[in-house]
């Protein structure tokens, strides 16, 4: 059976109304919850919401992540490729998300609000400018990526590669540093992992209110993601 091959250009079609859809509903998600849980607007402190919801909203997001790597598994035809198509893809989910969220609920009032961006492993914390700073970079990164493995073949070397993991790395310490710091202060390291403590982290956790982000941080990983493709883009 000949398999069904899909142009380039239609790729980055469907895969922007596949982007722009899943922003509406993780958007749609966000506005039952605040509407729930924040019916006076979302802010910090974090007001306190069931465990057994934290552990459904956990599972939303590993499977929104399941999502995207499985979709840029489909659009790909090499480990390239793919990682181009899932950075993309992303990128459109999160700009969406926050796109709808406004078009919604006139939220955020600025991109220097501070909002709650994922909870793996512990929470993530950043103005929402820093989120979308990403997303133009991954969008930038899927175009550079593409466009060179169309021409040249050439798979992402490993210096590539590490790259990412470092810059990838590096943004994501941003992002918790904070809410870490916070907590850190009051139990143990252990405790996040330790079942018979999570109430005890749960109730610091309702008392976090941000107070810093690392934008020096920010800048250095930033730079690390667009070296990758640098390097990628000026290889012979």
């Amino acid at each position: 059976m000949q398999s069904i091959k899909i142009p380039e250009r239609s790729k980055w079609l469907w895969l922007l109304i596949f982007g722009v859809a899943m922003g509406l509903l993780e958007a749609a998600v966000v506005v039952y919850l605040r509407e729930l849980y924040y019916p006076q607007g979302f802010g910090f402190p974090m007001s306190m919401i069931p465990l057994r919801i934290i552990g459904v909203e956990l599972c939303r997001e590993l499977s929104t992540l399941v999502m995207l790597f499985s979709l840029a598994w489909i659009a790909g035809k090499n480990i390239t490729q793919r990682l181009a198509w899932f950075l993309y893809s992303f990128a459109l989910w999160d700009l969406s998300y926050y796109l709808f969220l406004y078009l919604f609920l006139g939220w955020p009032t600025s991109l220097l609000t501070w909002d709650l961006l994922f909870l793996i492993p512990v929470t993530w914390t950043a103005p929402v400018l820093a989120p979308v700073l990403v997303s133009f970079t991954f969008i930038v990164l899927a175009l550079g990526i593409v466009e060179k493995e169309a021409r040249c073949k050439y798979p992402l070397p490993v210096l590539s590669w590490a790259l990412l993991a470092l810059g990838a790395g590096v943004l994501i310490v941003s992002f918790i540093y904070d809410y870490s710091s916070f907590m850190l202060q009051h139990i143990a390291w252990t405790d996040f992992w330790n079942p018979a403590k999570t109430k005890l982290v749960l109730d610091f956790s309702m008392q976090y209110v941000p107070e810093r982000y690392s934008w020096l941080m920010f800048v250095v990983g930033e730079l690390l993601l667009l070296s990758a493709l640098l390097v990628y883009r000026y290889r012979r």
